[in-house]
């Protein structure tokens, strides 16, 4: 009836994005853009609809599309902490850590009780291997939220610190609150193996396998266990299948070329360390 209706494509774009038909979204949030959708009425429509448009982009892991449509809406939509948390979100994304951290700043600064913002930076600086400042992070995202995710984090960060003791007790939160948690089990496995606690570990790795088939690093992780615990057979099926299943994984090559080595199959560890290192060169 009206082909230049701004606000209604705004509105059927709504209705695909939470049909999860991203590309129908994009279209209509695009059109809706198109024709300068009214910037007096309630959702402030030209921002909104840059907002939703990178939202559906960033759905399709269209980081850099995302990013510019984020900036696009900030001309429309500014100190909005959802939008620098969403900016700060497809940095990290790029992988580039360094720039989104000023957009998690600003969202915290925005609202200072932003708990996911704290949770994401801190990944952020623990990339960046600012561990210490990773741990104030998740600490602060505690305070205001309470999930799994966040201890699994912050576990991982205390195994970098060498706190193997205290990963262990957030990995154990973390399964607490959820309890198929397959990477939180294979990160206590790590700490416990570190801890030399190998039939504690071997429960951890087995744990985190039967919860996600796919895991090769418990598969690696299980493999390195039984090598020290004398099963080079075990140990050698476990790293082949990390290696099936992900086959640029560097830990599981070099892992079964000591376990090679250890044998005496100099030739196949040979191979093995060669491919490590052609891995790591990457």
């Amino acid at each position: 009836m009206d082909s230049t209706n701004a606000i209604a494509y705004v509105k059927r774009g709504d209705c695909k994005l939470q049909l999860a038909d991203y590309y129908g979204a994009i279209k209509d949030y695009s059109k809706a853009i198109e024709l300068k959708a009214d910037l007096n009425s309630e959702f402030n429509n030209r921002g909104y609809a840059y907002y939703n448009k990178a939202m559906s982009e960033y759905y399709l892991n269209d980081f850099n599309a995302a990013f510019i449509d984020y900036k696009n809406a900030l001309n429309f939509i500014p100190d909005n902490a959802d939008l620098y948390y969403s900016l700060g979100l497809t940095q990290s994304n790029l992988k580039d850590y360094n720039s989104s951290i000023p957009y998690y700043d600003k969202a915290i600064l925005l609202n200072p009780n932003y708990g996911k913002a704290y949770y994401k930076r801190g990944i952020a600086k623990y990339e960046l291997g600012k561990y210490e400042e990773a741990m104030a992070d998740y600490n602060n995202a505690i305070k205001i939220n309470d999930f799994a995710e966040v201890y699994y984090c912050r576990a991982l960060t205390k195994s970098k610190l060498k706190d193997f003791n205290g990963a262990i007790t957030d990995d154990n939160k973390a399964i607490e609150l959820n309890p198929s948690y397959s990477d939180a089990f294979n990160n206590r496995g790590t700490a416990n193996l570190e801890l030399k606690k190998h039939n504690d570990a071997i429960q951890d790795f087995n744990k985190a396998i039967e919860l996600n088939e796919n895991s090769y690093d418990a598969y690696s992780n299980r493999g390195s266990t039984k090598f020290f615990l004398k099963d080079n057979a075990g140990a050698i099926n476990d790293l082949n299948k990390a290696i099936e299943i992900e086959p640029n994984y560097y830990d599981a090559y070099y892992n079964r070329a000591l376990v090679y080595e250890s044998m005496g199959n100099f030739e196949k560890a040979k191979e093995d360390f060669n491919k490590a290192d052609l891995l790591k060169q990457k």
